[in-house]
């Protein structure tokens, strides 16, 4: 190549324009630059060291693939890494707010820390734990049969049969804990499932218009079912369990009493 030739550099290649041959100079190896108005996207591509070796295009889907396995296994890490935090956190708030959590987690790492506690106290404790504020009287129990005031005495029946006699009531573990709850939650799902049957049958609706219903119901504002409950006042026939004392308690809100009765 001649002095001439050099210091014009135009002249290097008749198919190279002086753009493309002083930009050759400014790429840095294994980086590809696209060629202005190429659809290629508008940045610069590192290729992979371990992929160098491959054509072009081969290489950049290689290096591009690698990107994404490292990001999604990072991103799964991440993940599982976040749903065990929420674990953690779940119960950490369990034992802030939930007494029978705390006492099971202090029988198995520090018993000594735990209060004596009366048969008494145990049995309310248990009652309050599945039946919430509801305090039925025996009378209640007695004029219906099976109904949820009669569960009430059966379950007080066969706590006072498991605590008296014993002592000290065994505080539970956090495992029997978690399968006790676990059943109560299945055994209330059963009877969800068993009372959308019965109001499928009922009202011959099929699963869309139940889905209706449901969406519907939990639109309504507590004044829509302070309307329905005054209408049930006035046909006291038309709707069971209105005859409760004025100011009692109950387990259910409002809205579920309502549902409940449907």
């Amino acid at each position: 190549m001649t002095d001439q030739n050099i210091s014009n550099p135009e002249q290097v290649s008749a198919d190279t324009s002086r753009e493309d041959f002083m930009t050759s100079f400014e790429t840095e190896p294994g980086v590809l630059q696209p060629k202005e108005g190429s659809t290629t996207q508008q940045q610069s591509i590192e290729i992979d060291e371990q992929f160098k070796s491959l054509p072009t295009e081969e290489a950049i889907k290689r290096t591009e693939q690698s990107r994404y396995d490292k990001l999604y296994t990072d991103h799964e890490k991440l993940r599982l890494q976040y749903e065990e935090r929420s674990k953690i956190e779940g119960f950490l708030n369990d034992l802030l707010e939930d007494d029978e959590t705390l006492d099971a987690f202090l029988a198995e790492r520090k018993p000594e820390l735990l209060q004596k506690k009366d048969i008494t106290s145990s049995i309310q404790e248990k009652l309050k734990a599945e039946f919430g504020d509801f305090k039925p009287s025996r009378s209640e129990a007695d004029d219906d049969p099976g109904g949820k005031a009669w569960v009430y005495f059966k379950r007080l029946d066969v706590l006072y049969a498991e605590l008296s006699g014993k002592g000290t009531p065994k505080v539970q573990t956090l495992k029997e804990l978690k399968a006790e709850r676990e059943l109560r939650k299945q055994t209330e799902q059963k009877q969800l499932e068993s009372q959308i049957g019965e109001l499928k049958t009922d009202m011959n609706w099929d699963d869309a218009t139940v889905q209706r219903f449901y969406d519907w119901s939990q639109k309504l504002s507590i004044k829509d079912l302070g309307k329905m409950f005054r209408w049930a006042l006035a046909n006291p026939k038309r709707l069971p369990s209105l005859s409760g004392t004025p100011g009692e308690q109950t387990q259910q809100t409002a809205r579920n009493r309502f549902l409940s009765t449907l």
